[in-house]
């Protein structure tokens, strides 16, 4: 058995080129990818949205504040949630 072969192996590209204009998928369109970047910014920002609001984010100047006026956190409480019910 002969150590050197002449046999070479076939070599192809690792990124396969395709023609998109002889596909006929109408999935894969501008429109679906579009929206699926938008959907993804959406669970993106809710999930951001939804981690603050989980842990409470608090001001570090509120603690000063609640200092300053006396408050305690049930009255800081209250008052954020009557301002929001203002606006």
């Amino acid at each position: 058995m002969n150590k050197h072969s002449d046999h070479k192996p076939q070599l192809s590209p690792l990124i396969q080129s395709h023609n998109h204009e002889t596909h006929d998928d109408s999935d894969t369109g501008p429109v679906s990818v579009t929206s699926a970047i938008i959907f993804t910014t959406l669970v993106a920002v809710s999930g951001s949205y939804v981690f603050g609001t989980a842990i409470g984010y608090s001001s570090p100047a509120q603690s000063g504040i609640m200092t300053e006026l006396a408050l305690t956190v049930s009255e800081v409480n209250e008052n954020k949630l009557l301002s929001l019910m203002l606006k």
